[in-house]
C-alpha cells in the first residue's frame, strides 16, 4: 500500500497551483492525483512515491495551514489490456469489498505495466491485498522506479 494526502480547498481558481507550488518548494514529486468537487469545496488527492516522501509532503502542507487527511491505497500493477481492472473489480467484489475511489499512478513496472491506486474500506485493506495476492496480483509499498531503458 502507498500513502496518499488528501487536501481540501475552496472551489476556487488557483488552489491546485498552490498546493503544487507548497510540494514543489520542498522539491516533492506526486505520483498520482485526483480531484473531486464537493460542494464549495475540492477534495484534492496526492500519490505520494513511498512514506517518506508523504512524511516530507506532510510537513510541507503544514508551513502553508493546509486542512489534509492521510490515507493508505493499494497499488497495483496491470498489464495495459482489456478486462485487467476487471479482474481486480471481480476478485474485490465477489469478496464483499468495496471499491470507494481509484485513479492510474505516474510510473510503470519493469515489465511495463500500469500502476492502479485504488481506495478499498480501511478494514477490508489486508483482506483485499491477501485475495489479490492470491490471484498473481501485487500490491506495491512504493512507486517502482523508472526502469532504466537501453
Amino acid at each position: 500500500m502507498v500513502p496518499e494526502i488528501s487536501v481540501y480547498l475552496p472551489n476556487v481558481p488557483g488552489q491546485f497551483s498552490r498546493v503544487l507550488k507548497a510540494l514543489a518548494s520542498d522539491n516533492l514529486n506526486i505520483s498520482g492525483f485526483s480531484v473531486d468537487l464537493q460542494g464549495a469545496m475540492s477534495e484534492l488527492r496526492l500519490l505520494f512515491r513511498d512514506a517518506a516522501e508523504a512524511a516530507r509532503a506532510q510537513g510541507a502542507l503544514d508551513k502553508f495551514q493546509y486542512y489534509t487527511v492521510p490515507s493508505q491505497l493499494l497499488l497495483l500493477s496491470r498489464p495495459h489490456e482489456p478486462g485487467e481492472l476487471l479482474k481486480v473489480a471481480e476478485v474485490l467484489g465477489k469478496n464483499g469489498i468495496n471499491v470507494q475511489y481509484g485513479y492510474v499512478a505516474i510510473g510503470e513496472t519493469e515489465s511495463g505495466e500500469v500502476l492502479l491506486a485504488i481506495r478499498v474500506e480501511k478494514d477490508k485493506e489486508q483482506l483485499a491485498r491477501d485475495l489479490l495476492a492470491a490471484q498473481g496480483i501485487k500490491d506495491y509499498d512504493a512507486i517502482p522506479a523508472k526502469p532504466h531503458r537501453s
